[in-house]
């Protein structure tokens, strides 16, 4: 009604976009279109509306940007989502005096699994191991699958101590079976942490460190983290 008046007191022709709840509760995305008509003294005499329904383009809409910032395997964010995610969970802790860490998991000899099973099984027990992931990590916190057995996780608010004991959750929790197709996988993870203010002071250091350090724990050997130190 607002957008009417507007369009009645002189505007030029326009449209807007906007949502609304059928009868059977079916919500359809509406484009509608009006145009005012004016008679021979230059006042607007009637309104013409033209209504289209969107709902299909919105759909495709929704799902291109769901692509965009979603990993379409596991459904975990991908880096773009990540990037955008981690700048602003800095500046929350940057701005509130809060520490942040973050950690990056590599998947131990993943590759045995596709180059033996297929990777149709692999893919099973990816998925399988983002909603484990997920199950180990607080609402606000994010995890995101970075590449092909890569996940990066970022863990707001927290210390040394409890950023171990997340790690130590997610390691234990990573390292059970997963069953595909009736056979039994064994897969184990080598983490990285680097820990915001003391191991950087932006994500690309971060990340940088956290990398570094993950690298420590394969070269230790399977299934374990190492804190990112510059000794």
């Amino acid at each position: 009604m607002r957008w009417e008046k507007q369009l009645s007191s002189g505007k030029e022709p326009t449209y807007i976009q906007y949502r609304i709840l059928r009868g059977d509760n079916e919500i359809r995305w509406l484009e509608d279109h009006l145009s005012p008509v004016e008679n021979l003294f230059g006042e607007t005499e009637e309104l013409l509306g033209l209504l289209i329904d969107i709902t299909d383009k919105k759909m495709m809409e929704q799902q291109m940007e769901y692509m965009a910032y979603h990993d379409t395997l596991t459904g975990l964010p991908n880096r773009n989502m990540f990037n955008e995610y981690s700048r602003k969970a800095l500046a929350r802790c940057k701005r509130k005096g809060l520490n942040l860490a973050l950690l990056f998991l590599d998947l131990d000899n993943f590759k045995l699994i596709n180059d033996n099973f297929g990777h149709m099984t692999g893919d099973q027990v990816l998925i399988q191991m983002a909603e484990r992931l997920n199950q180990c990590v607080r609402d606000g916190d994010i995890v995101a699958r970075v590449g092909g057995d890569e996940f990066i996780i970022l863990l707001e608010d927290t210390d040394r101590e409890r950023t171990e004991q997340v790690v130590q959750r997610i390691l234990a929790n990573l390292s059970a079976p997963y069953t595909v197709n009736g056979e039994s996988f064994e897969v184990t993870a080598s983490v990285g942490i680097s820990i915001f203010p003391d191991d950087g002071s932006d994500i690309e250091i971060l990340t940088k460190h956290a990398d570094e350090a993950m690298y420590c724990s394969k070269n230790r050997g399977c299934n374990l983290y190492t804190f990112y130190s510059n000794d």
